[in-house]
Formats: structure tokens, C-alpha cells, sequence
């Protein structure tokens, strides 16, 4: 792992400058993605705006079937911003990088005075991912007697966002997700047919209504969907839906409906896709 990004070190260095420069090397073919969060608290509950920023990222690049391999990094922040705060993001956006086996490409940061959006930080997230070769992933793959498995607690993100928002004290585990690259890749390892795979990041229901679209046979069983506790209980208290939520730390997996055991078997030997559940099935 290249050394990690310091948003406070390269302030400090006057910013707006490559804090490194890596040429990727890439046996296969490049996908890129990339993020820009603005607006949303630094930190939420156990959340930070650092660790969910990575996380989406890499879980963006893995729905496309590619492995997360490097991470590009803007910071703008405001002149107000505590220290301490930023000394938080760079923590986690380290932990995250190192969980999603994600090295640093290049990254700079610069003080704004009064930045717009009021959460004193907005960071520019590019991730760049490995393709492994004939791999097709699409929902066009799709067909009546497959299923969808859900591989996490749907929403987390979204609600701790909300939450804090709310001044609700909610303490919800894992509020800016997790890389799932341990999951999906013994996934793909084991079902080779794997149909598609969809990362829900504006909500689950979002994602199953742009599937619905495409498959309108799709029955989806709400019971089966795996929600945290504590994510239910802030839903109740704030009149929201969980499967509304945006998430930075679940998947949506499509398979043959005779490979969703040996599918589900997979996911469960990962620790942040333990949970994992057919949550759907396309008649």
C-alpha cells in the first residue's frame, strides 16, 4: 500500500499540489469512477464522510466486475475547519483505502474560505479498477428464474446521514459502509455465472424499481431484506424506509435461481457479507 493521503499535511504544504504521482499498471483493461460528496456531515454517528467516500467508490468499481486497485483524492476545505475534524478524515480514509486494497494515484487538498454547503468539506473521489477479462455483467443477462440477493443491512448510510441531520442519537454500526472486494470476488470465484451486479447507492428500491423496469415479472420479498436494528429503530422515529435509504455498503447480486446456494454460501464466508439473503425472484 502507497502511503496515505493527509488532506492536513498537504495544507500545511501550501495544498494544490500531487501529493504522489503512480503510472497504474493494469494487466487488464481500466474502469474508472468518481464521487464528489459534498453536503453531508463529516461525520454521522460512527460514520465519516473520509471512509464512506473510499467505500463507495471501491463498491462502485467491484459492480462493475472490476477490482479496486487505485485512488485519486481532492479535498476543498473550509478555513473554519477544525484540525482535529480533518485529522478524523484522513484516519478513516486511510483504514478504508487499506480495507479495499486501494493504493493513493495522486491527491491535494486546498483551503477555501466560506465553502459553499455548510459541512466544511467536500471531497473528489476517483477510484480506477482491473477488469478481469470475459466478464459480462449487465442487466440484460437477466432471466425468469433468477434471483437477487441482497449481501447487507440495506440503508445504513442514508439513515445516519439523515440522523445526524436530525440531531437523532442513533448509534449505527458501520454507517459509511464497507469495500465488500472479499465477498464479490469469491463470489464471482464460485458462481461463474453471475448474472449481474448492482450496488444500491441511491437506495434499494431504487435500484429494484430500474430492475422492475427492465423485468416487470420481479417479485421481491421485503421481509427477507436484511435491515440493522438500529437503522429500523431511527427509521421509525424519523417516518422513513430503510429500502429508501442510500447505501455505501451493500450489494445486489443476480444468479441463476440453482446457483442461489452456493452463492449465498460464498457471500457468507466474508464478515461484511454474513447477512447476505435472496431478497427477490424474476418469474
Amino acid at each position: 500500500m502507497a502511503s496515505s493521503f493527509s488532506i492536513l499535511s498537504d495544507i500545511r504544504s501550501h495544498g494544490s499540489r500531487p501529493m504522489q504521482s503512480i503510472k497504474p499498471g493494469l494487466d487488464g483493461a481500466p474502469a474508472f469512477t468518481t464521487l464528489v460528496i459534498s453536503n453531508t456531515p463529516v461525520t454521522f454517528g460512527s460514520g465519516n464522510i473520509g471512509r464512506a467516500a473510499v467505500n463507495i467508490v471501491a463498491n462502485r468499481l467491484l459492480a462493475m466486475g472490476a477490482t479496486p486497485r487505485y485512488l485519486s483524492v481532492g479535498a476543498s476545505v473550509d478555513s473554519d475547519t477544525s484540525t482535529s475534524l480533518i485529522s478524523t478524515v484522513d484516519a478513516a480514509m486511510s483504514d478504508a483505502a487499506v480495507q479495499a486494497e486501494m493504493e493513493y494515484a495522486s491527491a491535494q487538498a486546498r483551503l477555501i474560505r466560506d465553502l459553499p454547503g455548510g459541512s466544511g468539506l467536500i471531497l473528489t473521489a476517483t477510484g480506477v479498477g482491473e477488469m478481469p477479462p470475459d466478464l459480462s455483467l449487465e442487466p440484460g443477462n437477466i432471466l425468469p428464474g433468477d434471483v437477487v440477493i441482497c449481501t447487507g443491512p440495506v440503508g445504513t448510510f442514508g439513515t445516519a446521514v439523515t440522523a445526524a441531520r436530525s440531531n437523532l442519537m442513533a448509534v449505527i454500526e458501520s454507517a459509511d459502509g464497507n469495500a465488500l472486494g472479499d465477498g464479490i470476488h469469491e463470489l464471482l470465484r464460485v458462481v461463474p455465472r453471475v448474472r449481474d451486479l448492482i450496488f444500491p447507492e441511491r437506495g434499494l428500491n431504487a435500484a429494484l424499481d430500474e430492475l422492475r423496469a427492465r423485468q416487470p415479472g420481479l417479485i421481491v420479498c421485503k421481509d427477507a431484506v436484511p435491515v440493522n436494528p438500529a437503522v429500523q429503530a431511527a427509521c421509525e422515529m424519523l417516518d422513513l424506509n430503510a429500502a429508501d435509504m442510500p447505501c455505501a455498503g451493500s450489494m445486489l447480486a443476480v444468479v441463476r435461481g440453482e446457483d442461489a446456494e452456493r452463492a449465498l454460501a460464498a457471500l457468507h464466508r466474508s464478515a461484511f457479507c454474513s447477512e447476505a439473503a435472496v431478497i427477490a425472484r424474476v418469474e
